[in-house]
C-alpha cells in the first residue's frame, strides 16, 4: 500500500470517528508520521551534519589566516642588506648621502673596525753660519717638518656611530699631536737657520756666506729620537682610539615600553539593531559588536521574539501535541466551573541575549562577506493563554498571561551573509541555521532557517 492511500484511509478513518475534525488538526498529524527515503536521516542527523561542516570551513579560514601572518611576520623581520659606507676621497669623511638603508628593522650584525695609518716625514736640512745654534722653533712650529697621517676607514652598522667616532679621533689626534710637538720642541735642539743661498732665475748660484754642516752622528741621534716620540705618539693614539671604541659598543641598558592605556576606540565598537526572521518566530532588538582582532568581530545584544501561535481544538489535542496536562498547568487560570474548553491559543514570548562570532573577508573597498556561529541564551519567557469555556451551554472567552520557565541554552546558529559599508554606516544580511536540541518552553524542539538583517554604525572613523 503506498503511502499516499495509506495517509487517505487514515484520513478518512478519523473523520468518521470525530467528524469535527478541521483540516489544520491532520496537517499538524501528518507532520509527525515518518517520512520516506533520505528525508529521516536528515531531519534526525542534519543540523550535526551542517554544524560540522560549517565549524570545519571556520577553523579552516582562521588556520589560513594565521598562517599567512606568520609569513608576513617573517618577510617582514628577514634582514636585509647591510648599510653601505664610503669614504670622500676629497674629503676623507663619510657622507650621510652614501648611507643605504635597505629596512627599520635591519637585524644588528658585529662591527670590525680596521684601523690603519701611514705617517709621511720630510726633513730639509739647510747650511747655517759657524756661529749659529739651529733649533726647531718653540710651539712645535717647523715649516719643514710635515706629519701627515691618513684618516682611518669605518665599516659600521650605524652612521650616528661612525660621525661619533670620527669626530672623537679626530679631536685625540689634534690634542696628541700638540702635546707631542711642545715635547719635541723641548728635547730636540738643532742649529738654528742662517741665511741660504738661493739660485737664480738663470740657474747661477749667488754667494754664500762660510756654512757649518751637521755632523753624521748628530743627525743619527736625531733620527733616534723622532723615532721614538712617533711610536709612543702612534701608541698612545691607538690606545685612545680603542678606548672610545669600546665605550661606544658597551650596550645600553633595555628600557621596557611602557603599556599604552587601554582605548575603546582600539576596539573598533559598532552599535546597530537586528531583525530576525524564521519559519516559527520574529524578533528585533540592539546589539552591539566589537573587534579584538583584525576582521573578526563578536557581537552580543538584547532580542525580544515572539514565537508561531499555538492553536488547539480541544483539550486531547494539546494534551497529545505537548504531553503535559492543560487543567494542571493552568489550575490556577481556570474558571472555578465549566462543562467544557475548545479553541485553546498560547502565544509565547522571549527574551534572549543572542551571542555570535563573525569573521570578515573583504572582497571589495564596500562589500565583504562573513561566517558566524553563536547560540541565543534565553533570559525569560512570557506566555498569553487564550481559550474558550463552556457551561450550560453558555460561552465565554477566557485570557491570561503567566511566566514560563524558560531552557537558558537550547540552541546552536550557524549562518553566513554579505556587508556593505558607505561611510560609517554598515548594513548586513545574513540567512542562518538555528538546531534546537531541547524544547522551548512548551513548543515542540525542531530546527529551521532564518534571516537576519541588520543596521550597525560605527561610533569611531
Amino acid at each position: 500500500m503506498s503511502s499516499e492511500r495509506f495517509d487517505k484511509l487514515i484520513k478518512k478513518n478519523l473523520e468518521s470517528v470525530r467528524p469535527e475534525y478541521q483540516p489544520p488538526a491532520w496537517d499538524r498529524f501528518s507532520k509527525k508520521l515518518p517520512a520516506v527515503g533520505f528525508f529521516p536521516w536528515v531531519q534526525q542527523y542534519g543540523g550535526w551534519a551542517l554544524a560540522a561542516m560549517m565549524l570545519a570551513g571556520w577553523f579552516t579560514t582562521l588556520y589560513t589566516l594565521r598562517e599567512n601572518q606568520e609569513l608576513i611576520r617573517q618577510l617582514s623581520n628577514q634582514p636585509g642588506r647591510n648599510m653601505a659606507y664610503e669614504n670622500n676621497a676629497g674629503r676623507g669623511s663619510v657622507q650621510t648621502d652614501q648611507v643605504t638603508k635597505t629596512n627599520k628593522s635591519v637585524a644588528l650584525t658585529d662591527t670590525v673596525y680596521i684601523v690603519k695609518k701611514t705617517i709621511i716625514e720630510h726633513r730639509h736640512f739647510y747650511d747655517s753660519p759657524p756661529d749659529g745654534r739651529n733649533r726647531f722653533a718653540e710651539n712645535g712650529k717647523d715649516p719643514d717638518r710635515k706629519i701627515s697621517t691618513n684618516t682611518p676607514v669605518f665599516t659600521s652598522d650605524s652612521n650616528s656611530e661612525i660621525n661619533d667616532i670620527h669626530e672623537e679621533k679626530e679631536t685625540l689626534l689634534t690634542k696628541t699631536s700638540e702635546a707631542e710637538n711642545h715635547r719635541e720642541a723641548d728635547k730636540n735642539t738643532f742649529l738654528e737657520k742662517g741665511s741660504i743661498a738661493h739660485n737664480t732665475e738663470s740657474g747661477t748660484n749667488t754667494e754664500a756666506d762660510t756654512t757649518e754642516k751637521v755632523t753624521d752622528e748628530d743627525r743619527f741621534n736625531m733620527l733616534l729620537d723622532s723615532n721614538r716620540v712617533i711610536q709612543a705618539y702612534n701608541y698612545k693614539v691607538l690606545a685612545a682610539l680603542v678606548d672610545s671604541l669600546s665605550a661606544k659598543k658597551t650596550a645600553a641598558p633595555v628600557i621596557k615600553p611602557k603599556r599604552p592605556p587601554f582605548k575603546l576606540s582600539s576596539l573598533q565598537p559598532r552599535l546597530g539593531m537586528e531583525s530576525l526572521l524564521s519559519l516559527h518566530s520574529y524578533g528585533i532588538g540592539p546589539v552591539v559588536e566589537f573587534f579584538p582582532a583584525e576582521n573578526l568581530g563578536i557581537s552580543l545584544g538584547i532580542q525580544a521574539s515572539t514565537l508561531e501561535a499555538e492553536n488547539h481544538k480541544a483539550l486531547r489535542d494539546y494534551n497529545s501535541a505537548t504531553g503535559k496536562f492543560f487543567l494542571v498547568q493552568y489550575r490556577s487560570y481556570l474558571p472555578s466551573k465549566f462543562d467544557r474548553i475548545e479553541d485553546i491559543s498560547i502565544k509565547t514570548s522571549v527574551v534572549s541575549l543572542p551571542i555570535s562570532l563573525k569573521y570578515y573577508i573583504p572582497l571589495k573597498k564596500n562589500i565583504s562577506i562573513f561566517v558566524q556561529s553563536g547560540t541565543s541564551l534565553d533570559l525569560s519567557a512570557y506566555q498569553q493563554v487564550d481559550f474558550e469555556s463552556y457551561l450550560n451551554n453558555s460561552k465565554r472567552r477566557n485570557t491570561f498571561e503567566t511566566d514560563a520557565k524558560p531552557n537558558f541554552f537550547h540552541n546552536l546558529m550557524f549562518g553566513a551573509g554579505v556587508q556593505y559599508k558607505k561611510s560609517r554606516i554598515l548594513a548586513q544580511l545574513s540567512p542562518f541555521y538555528v538546531y534546537d536540541f531541547r524544547n522551548i518552553v512548551n513548543t515542540p524542539s525542531g530546527s529551521n532557517l532564518g534571516l537576519r538583517a541588520s543596521l550597525w554604525l560605527n561610533l569611531f572613523k
